[in-house]
């Protein structure tokens, strides 16, 4: 279903029903299909995700079901998502403490018309936690670290920023000639 990860998918929304037949069935990551914010179809792995039977998800909003809200997400990809007629993602955490990457697909119908969206969630949980003890022992580091791609900066530690006194805010916002212009011309490449 996902096929080109910028391209909308264009499928049919075949009915409300939540079972184990189509496309769906075949991810094993949770998915569900959502029109006017509520949820229409489910696959089995979002069912066993949400510790619930598959009738029990038709017609509930997506997020009373996935985030135990009683409003709709502020930042939601599935908003988004019916709202530009473009692929979305963020991160959610759940009521467990969970992190979730969830990414959001329109659905369109044969007309070309956004239907709905389709809806993929991940656990990030262990990621996140690796990540967030990871930038604290680089945040914590005595040795300057400073991790650079084309762009820009892309992490700077407080040693460093010390080092070339400099906060970590305004290093992280240099473009990569006034990193340039900090180094020694002889050991610029």
């Amino acid at each position: 279903i996902v096929g080109n990860e910028t391209a909308s998918i264009r499928i049919r929304i075949p009915g409300t029903a939540c079972d184990d037949r189509g496309p769906q069935r075949s991810s094993a990551q949770p998915m569900a299909t959502i029109a006017s914010g509520s949820t229409g179809r489910a696959n089995r792995a979002a069912c066993d995700q949400l510790g619930l039977p598959i009738g029990e998800i038709v017609g509930r909003q997506c997020y009373e079901l996935s985030w135990g809200r009683s409003k709709p997400c502020e930042n939601s990809p599935i908003r988004e998502a019916l709202r530009t007629g473009e692929r979305q993602e963020g991160t959610e955490l759940d009521e467990a403490g969970r992190t979730w990457l969830v990414s959001a697909y329109p659905l369109r119908n044969e007309s070309g018309e956004i239907e709905g969206a389709v809806e993929f969630r991940v656990e990030t949980t262990a990621e996140e936690q690796a990540h967030q003890a990871l930038r604290a022992v680089i945040d914590h580091s005595l040795q300057g670290i400073i991790v650079m791609v084309q762009d820009g900066v892309v992490l700077c530690n407080p040693a460093a920023a010390g080092m070339l006194g400099r906060s970590v805010d305004d290093l992280s916002r240099f473009s990569v000639d006034e990193w340039r212009a900090l180094v020694v011309p002889e050991d610029v490449e």
